[in-house]
């Protein structure tokens, strides 16, 4: 059986949590192919998009940065408004077209 795929685990925020308003949040994800092997490659060759739907306005895109560890990424963000966001982190493969996705929720406190 083969499981053909990217599996993009987010770290943080943590689903659920309540964080401040104002404040930088890290955003914090692993990618490793769908069977759960690492990716390891010394210049990643991948296509990654991390937006972020606030209660109200604009979704924001976030710029992700790739760190040295096997398949991590990270970004960072303000969140301005409290209320409930929605974290979607999406990614490809531009070799192989592995694809995979991942959200959660979280909220900002007043």
């Amino acid at each position: 059986m083969a499981l053909g795929g990217l599996s993009i685990q987010i770290l943080t925020p943590i689903k659920g949590q309540g964080y401040p308003r104002n404040s930088e949040l890290s955003i914090e994800f692993t990618i490793t192919q769908a069977c759960g092997c690492p990716l390891c490659f010394n210049k990643p060759k991948f296509a990654v998009d991390i937006s972020l739907f606030p209660p109200k306005g604009a979704v924001k895109k976030i710029v992700p940065e790739f760190d040295s560890n096997l398949g991590m990424f990270k970004g960072k963000v303000t969140p301005d408004e409290a209320g409930e966001y929605l974290l979607y982190v999406r990614a490809v493969h531009t070799d192989s077209g592995m694809a995979g996705e991942s959200k959660l929720t979280f909220k900002v406190l007043s």
